[in-house]
């Protein structure tokens, strides 16, 4: 049986295998925000302070309720439960709001996870034409984000999220043997790539991978010079990933770009010396991609709030081994969304700190009115506006928790054939699986698994 067949997650512990919101300038005046991005202008309705009172308590029940509520999904997740997990959030998905889209995304991986891929990729579908919907600005939830907490505004998916659900999509068809649709959402995937405007770091490094994976994806279907040409533009994006120097040179070859290849392993003496290159059109190979731990969680700062960090979730599981005929492979990373995912906030924390400040600014309007049309509560009725919204004024903490910390790949390049192989949770040489698989000429196997 081909190891995958009934994937899912690795527990290390039980040692089984389951199977564009831009910056705004805001100006405040005596009731009204305006909004940089709409240059509209909006009024701000001054509500009796027992309804403020109300919506505060609403809001802040409704930012508890999806923290603890995905929390105690993971919980489910990481021990198996998946169908519990899936029914806890159903609800949720179901529910037009603007949390909808950071549950989906939840939702379609509980399903990846739970080995129910074509629900999965129906999930992903809905999230993949959310992120398109999202990108406009709804005035009036601009508006409560200007005056309450930055999350009233709805949740838009970062660029390596919305990369990712493609590459879930692409896993998930892969996982059904359905090639065909596979090459389609890596089409799909090298679309979007060619449409993102690269400019920071982080953002590079997020398309590298997602170019990576779609050349993965043409070269099992032997389309050689899409594959060549998408694992080249992973390289150029992050040339210190001397995975991608791998890609790139077997693709050339394979392609018979034969100056693009003899140039290259020149320049690549060492990466040319590790390959067969006697036998490398006929061989197989098993690719195996590893989703290892949590991506870091998404909490108010400690000093500050109304700003969000992220903090790291450790792993028992770092990596793994595989042995196949006696030989023995390790998993290399070859994307850190740990990284990545701190990367983009450190970028954005000076917009979000921004905003902090237009709200503090726009709610001394508020207050000031709540003052004016309430005479007779006078200062009362001011301190307790300044109280309850500064009470609602939290980090927007919504996040797709449930990614992993790191994606890793092993690749094993072999003859036709028959094999025996286990996989290793590595530190401690933990025995996670082991079975058989075969490959015929030319073939590429690609499989996914996942350990905390």
């Amino acid at each position: 049986m081909m190891p995958g067949q009934t994937r899912g997650v690795l527990f290390y512990g039980k040692r089984r295998l389951f199977t564009n919101t831009h910056k705004k300038n805001v100006t405040a005046s005596h009731g009204a925000v305006t909004s940089g991005r709409s240059q509209k202008t909006v009024s701000v309705k001054i509500f009796p302070l027992w309804i403020i009172t109300a919506l505060s308590s609403g809001i802040l029940l409704s930012c508890a309720s999806y923290q603890s509520k995905v929390s105690s999904v993971r919980d489910l997740m990481q021990q198996g439960q998946y169908n519990e997990a899936i029914e806890k959030l159903q609800k949720d998905v179901d529910e037009s709001n603007g949390d909808q889209l950071a549950y989906l995304l939840e939702y379609a991986t509980l399903l990846h996870e739970a080995g129910r891929y074509k629900e999965s990729n129906e999930a992903f579908e809905r999230a993949d034409s959310m992120c398109d919907i999202n990108d406009y600005t709804s005035v009036s939830r601009e508006t409560g984000a200007m005056i309450v907490q930055e999350g009233m505004i709805q949740y838009k998916a970062e660029t390596f999220e919305y990369l990712l659900i493609n590459i879930y999509q692409a896993l998930n068809y892969l996982l059904l043997n359905d090639y065909d649709n596979a090459q389609v959402k890596a089409r799909k995937l090298n679309e979007k790539i060619n449409k993102i405007e690269l400019g920071k770091e982080a953002k590079k490094k997020q398309t590298s991978f997602a170019a990576y994976l779609a050349a993965l994806l043409f070269e099992a279907q032997h389309d050689y010079d899409n594959a060549y040409i998408l694992y080249n533009k992973a390289y150029d994006l992050d040339p210190s990933n001397e995975i991608y120097q791998r890609g790139v040179l077997v693709s050339s070859k394979l392609a018979r770009r034969e100056e693009t290849f003899n140039r290259l392993k020149n320049r690549w003496p060492k990466e040319y010396q590790a390959i067969d290159w006697k036998h490398v059109r006929d061989n197989g190979e098993f690719v195996f991609l590893f989703q290892q731990g949590w991506i870091p969680r998404k909490h108010p700062q400690p000093g500050n709030r109304r700003l969000p960090e992220l903090v790291s979730v450790p792993s028992r599981v770092n990596s793994v081994a595989i042995s196949v005929s006696g030989k023995s492979y390790s998993s290399a990373v070859v994307y850190d969304l740990d990284t990545v995912s701190k990367q983009i906030l450190a970028d954005d924390i000076g917009r979000l700190l921004a905003r902090a400040v237009a709200r503090q600014a726009t709610r001394e309007v508020v207050r000031q009115s709540a003052y004016n049309n309430n005479k007779n509560a006078g200062l009362a009725a001011a301190a307790l506006a300044t109280f309850v919204f500064e009470a609602m004024d939290v980090a927007d903490t919504r996040q797709w928790s449930t990614l992993p910390k790191t994606l890793q790949v092993v690749r094993v390049s072999l003859p036709p054939g028959e094999y025996d192989i286990a996989i290793n949770a590595e530190p401690g040489n933990t025995a996670l699986w082991s079975g058989k698989f075969t490959l015929s000429k030319g073939q590429r196997r690609i499989q996914t698994a996942r350990a905390y």
